[in-house]
């Protein structure tokens, strides 16, 4: 049986929908989170030190990663803040064994914004078992919002 992404779509809909591809297998969002952003150390969001996000979002697990126990993707990365973002936009990106995937596996919450996300294909941007995953968060100098809060996730689709 296949699943395609256009829920309630048949193949041949779902096929012509932008974007939607079929789900082999089984999927799980990963949580993460923190409090008090801080402004970050650059003029240029993208130019700041990446400051890791907390596991499930519990502070005192610290900058603690998820550990893969099976192979597979991410497909999809996200997060909403808990104020809008004001004096910078705050970008959220997928590391894997403390380094950021690919400069293109972020998502940007706009200046004004309290959420965004992005979708990968399948096969993009792929882990093992023992990969370490965690997402980490820039925003610029000018982030003049430090009491707001993130929740964010890894979409993972799971191969083996």
């Amino acid at each position: 049986m296949t699943i395609f992404a256009a829920i309630g779509a048949s193949t041949t809909t779902a096929e012509a929908a932008t974007g939607a591809a079929p789900i082999a297998g089984p999927r799980v969002i990963l949580p993460f989170g923190f409090a008090n952003i801080a402004a970050g150390d650059n003029a240029t969001p993208a130019s700041s030190t990446p400051v890791q996000l907390n596991w499930c979002g519990v502070s005192a697990l610290g900058a603690a990663n998820f550990v893969a126990n099976r192979s597979g993707s991410i497909v999809g990365i996200g997060g909403a803040l808990t104020a809008a973002a004001s004096g910078s936009v705050a970008i959220i990106g997928v590391y894997k064994n403390g380094t950021i995937v690919n400069a293109a596996a972020i998502t940007t919450i706009a200046v004004l914004g309290t959420e965004n996300y992005t979708t990968f294909a399948a096969g993009t941007y792929t882990f093992v078992p023992g990969d370490n995953l965690d997402i980490r968060i820039r925003t610029g100098s000018g982030w003049d919002v430090l009491t707001t809060d993130i929740a964010a996730y890894l979409e993972l689709e799971l191969t083996s």
